[in-house]
């Protein structure tokens, strides 16, 4: 299929346009999301401006699978409005936030990287942009606060970029709202465009009006969550949204060992160092050169002009070829990046061992079981014939990597990791800002080997002491870590700030019994580093760095040492940047709790620990040992005692067309905050993406996507009420509902439809939930209906979310019900309702039914007190203790009563368990 022809205009023909479009969507918010690729340099390199966009239209169609491009309009660097994506259907923006073909947000895309360190977001761009939102936002009636970052709707973006921030752009849009109409125009801007009459049969007016149908039946969902559902079917699109990062992993399945292409390649050359037996490599996928390097390092010297850079250098391990090392960079670039931090890879072609192994391994076709009857000293005699020379080979190629020899005759001959020193030492020595650059090295398995002599190079060169050096699973021989960096006399490692080195390795239980040697080979029956030991070294029992056994009784583990060590799997709640869930060789650098205890010992490495938030790492597990993995979440990534993972969803509902409130996105963001700090992966829903549809599918699909020993929240804060009972199954002959931002027009969310989603629980899952709304006593249709729903008057100076519906909303949900409308609780069966699973839900309440809950002073009085316990270590309580304690915060005489409802065996069991 032809890409589409895109037209640019100017913000005044933008605001005609916008103003003569005919729509049949409400606009409910404005999204804002950049780019990332292309970013300013490419744009502005690129001599055909439309290719550039046609070129992200055949990213999202071609390669993402979606149907059209993600974003209504796109805004680039000199100011001007591409039209992009038809204005009256729901954008690929977020999963859960996308909205539908009846209501959903705008979405804008900015060219750029405006993480720190790369694209500013200043001048026309910023300009253009503040007036678009502006724009949109008074057209549809919405206040400032309708503007969301992409970043809001996700924790795994740093989306529009980490140095744009919220509250400062929201101040900029405000005031250009307050402007009357004849001061939009800036002087940057072209002249006047024909008034919006003229404009309707106009080219921009036809583009957006090519396809009058929304792309399909499933834009209701978004599009994101299509892509995601079909290409990582082991994953839980709804938390983890949409992504510029796919999974980490060596191949499979999923591709992620194919080539990449052109265009990644480019991302990757002011990044990745190629050498093969420790010299430019000059062949294969990927080509370094002086030249190359020399464009490296002066990139580095461009970002130290803009500030503090935090460098790091990353040597991959032994078992690796260079599509999957590239590949792994590549995917992983935009992750450091965004966290604050500028990686250069060094990929050193180590891939021919995994081709000797894989070989041995696989030459008895899919069975595994030949090299199963082998005894392991057999095993161990193959690997010091066949694999012992090309261990010593990859060892002798990380130490001429470093050596200075060849550069007077051919610099390409001599060690390209010492060349790219060479050029960053040149490159500080005249550079004001040296003192701003810090420097970390992360090794991995064999790549501890690589870093060693580099470290000595370092030395020898005079280049700053490194802040950190963290080795992973390190197959380095002690022998050879003394010889070469470590300090006896001075119990420290040679070029490494005092207590800046730290090792990340299993503990002995698990390296004895890791039988995947990190390559699906499951015949030897202890880990790779076991067998490097045993049959690799040129003494038979070699002790290494990496083996629990072999540390003790070595000086780098005296307590005296500053050396750090973590064994792997740790403790739960382990102290940040101590944790790691790893229970295979292989897997350290894809374990998301490993790779965000490195970065967050990067982050902390000034001496103040850092307290921030990481975007998470774009691990995958389906190599490595699900049961002890965690799914990707922030570093403060917690578990439950059953070693599951956790799931939040947070609702807050303000801007109601009748009865609105003032506080329930803000209890949405203060749950969300406060369930993050307890190792949830927390989604929020607020305002106009609070449909009935969109709380009903994100509620079912977290519940879907859940697995055994996984815990689940599920936070509620806008208005409850009560509709009279159509189906008989209500004592009361009431039913309890809570009411979505569309309440008024698609139905509210009966204790009916609820009850239908408890029944979708698997077995061995928990669900918690923290409704602060009127009438949550007996929302959960487990039906402790307490005095017939009498609804008191609120006290002054408080607002009750509690909303009577009028005779035509009654009505109208009545007709909803007798249509069988899709989860509005008609045709409730026994088997439909789950009754069975409701004993496996947990509900706390923020009041009886004969009272109403409050909010006071833009906060939920249940929601206040009830985080406020929580952040204090409340989730060590039962969930009757937890009651108590939300109970008697609201003092001696309370407004109203917080209440629990699950079945006896639950009262006394720890929260979410």
């Amino acid at each position: 299929m032809n890409a589409p022809i895109f037209k640019s205009c100017d913000i005044d023909a933008f605001i005609a346009l916008l103003q003569s479009f005919p729509f049949r969507r409400r606009i409910d918010s404005v999204h804002l999301h950049h780019t990332w690729r292309p970013n300013h340099a490419i744009w502005i390199a690129a001599t055909n401006k439309v290719e550039v966009i046609q070129g992200m239209w055949r990213y999202h169609t071609e390669e993402k699978g979606w149907r059209d491009i993600a974003q209504h309009v796109t805004i680039d660097p000199a100011g001007e409005i591409w039209i992009c994506r038809n204005w009256n259907w729901p954008p690929a923006s977020a999963t859960g936030f996308n909205g539908n073909e009846t209501a959903g947000p705008f979405m804008i895309e900015m060219i750029g990287d405006f993480d720190q360190g790369n694209d500013d977001f200043a001048g026309p761009q910023k300009t253009t942009a503040c007036r678009v939102i502006a724009e949109v936002l008074k057209k549809f009636g919405l206040p400032a606060e309708a503007m969301r970052f992409h970043n809001q709707m996700t924790s795994h973006k740093s989306c529009p970029g980490n140095t744009i921030g919220y509250a400062a752009l929201l101040s900029d849009v405000a005031k250009v709202m307050q402007q009357p109409p004849a001061n939009l125009r800036g002087p940057t801007l072209p002249a006047p465009v024909p008034p919006a009459p003229a404009l309707a049969g106009s080219k921009l007016m036809d583009l957006l009006l090519t396809a009058e149908s929304p792309p399909g039946p499933d834009a209701t969902l978004g599009e994101e969550w299509n892509e995601a559902s079909r290409t990582s079917p082991r994953g839980h699109a709804l938390l983890t949204n949409a992504r510029d990062i796919p999974p980490l992993g060596r191949g499979g399945a999923d591709g992620e060992d194919a080539p990449l292409g052109a265009s990644q390649l480019a991302e990757l050359r002011l990044h990745v160092v190629n050498l093969r037996e420790g010299c430019f490599s000059r062949d294969g996928d990927f080509q370094s050169d002086v030249a190359q390097l020399r464009e490296i390092v002066t990139n580095i010297g461009a970002q130290l002009n803009k500030g503090p850079v935090r460098l790091l250098l990353w040597a991959h391990g032994g078992l690796v070829n260079e599509k999957s090392a590239l590949r792994w960079a590549w995917t992983s670039l935009h992750w450091w990046k965004a966290n604050g931090v500028y990686p250069v890879f060094f990929v050193w072609e180590t891939g021919i061992m995994e081709t000797l192994i894989d070989h041995f391994t696989s030459a008895h076709g899919e069975s595994r079981g030949f090299l199963g009857s082998i005894k392991r000293g057999v095993w161990k005699g193959v690997c010091r014939l066949a694999a012992r020379p090309l261990w010593r080979d990859m060892k002798n190629a990380a130490e001429h990597a470093f050596q200075a020899s060849g550069q007077a005759d051919d610099p390409c001959r001599m060690g390209g990791g010492w060349y790219f020193l060479q050029l960053l030492h040149t490159m500080l020595t005249n550079h004001d800002q040296r003192a701003q650059l810090e420097i970390h090295a992360v090794g991995h398995s064999a790549g501890s080997i690589f870093h060693a002599h580099m470290l000595q190079a370092a030395a020898n060169l005079g280049l700053p002491v490194l802040h950190t050096c963290q080795f992973l699973a390190p197959a380095i021989s002690i022998h050879d870590f003394n010889r070469l960096i470590w300090n006896p006399a001075k119990l420290d490692v040679r070029h490494v700030a005092p207590a800046g080195f730290t090792i990340f390795t299993m503990d002995r239980e698990h390296e004895e019994s890791d039988s995947s040697c990190g390559l699906g080979v499951v015949n030897y029956g202890r880990s790779l580093l076991c067998m490097i030991s045993d049959a690799l070294e040129d003494n038979q029992k070699e002790p290494l760095l990496g083996l629990q056994k072999h540390l003790r009784g070595h000086e780098v583990a005296t307590p005296a040492s500053t050396a750090t060590i973590h064994y792997s799997p740790t403790v739960r709640n382990a102290p940040l940047g101590s944790r790691s869930n790893v229970s295979k060789h292989g897997c350290f650098d894809n374990d998301p709790e490993t790779m965000e205890s490195v970065l967050w010992r990067i982050l902390s490495a000034s001496g103040t620990p850092f307290t921030g938030t990481v975007l998470p790492f774009p691990g995958r597990t389906t190599e490595c040992d699900e049961g002890t993995r965690a799914l990707h979440s922030p570093a403060y990534r917690g578990k439950t005692t059953q070693g599951g993972r956790r799931f939040a969803i947070c609702i807050g509902i303000d801007r109601y067309p009748t009865s609105p409130l003032g506080g329930c996105v803000r209890d949405a963001m203060t749950w969300q905050a406060t369930l993050q700090g307890m190792g949830f992966q927390a989604t929020t829903l607020t305002d106009g993406q609070a449909t009935r549809d969109g709380i009903r599918v994100v509620v079912e699909r977290m519940i879907r996507a859940s697995r055994p020993g996984d815990a689940l929240v599920w936070h509620y804060s806008g208005h409850g009420t009560q509709i009279p009972d159509l189906n008989g199954d209500e004592k009361d002959h009431e039913d309890e509902a809570i009411c979505p931002i569309d309440f008024d027009r698609q139905g509210v969310l009966l204790d009916d439809d609820i009850g239908a989603l408890f029944g979708l629980l698997p077995d061995g899952v928990s669900l918690t939930c923290f409704f602060d709304c009127c009438h949550s006593g007996t929302i959960s249709r487990m039906g402790r209906s307490l005095s017939g729903g009498l609804v008191v008057p609120a006290p002054a100076a408080s607002t009750p979310r509690f909303i009577s519906l009028t005779g035509a909303m009654l009505k109208r949900q009545r007709k909803l019900l007798g249509k069988g409308k899709k989860g509005a609780g008609s045709g409730r069966t026994e088997a439909g309702l789950g009754d069975g699973n409701l004993g496996k839900v947990v509900v706390f309440s923020a009041c009886r039914s004969d009272e109403v809950a409050l909010e006071s002073n833009g906060q939920g009085d249940f929601t206040l007190r009830a985080t406020r316990i929580l952040q204090g270590g409340g989730d060590k309580f039962t969930n009757k203790a937890l009651e108590k304690r939300i109970e008697a915060a609201f003092g001696p005489t309370p407004r109203q009563h917080p209440t629990l409802d699950c079945p006896e065996f639950l009262m006394t069991r720890t929260l979410f368990t």
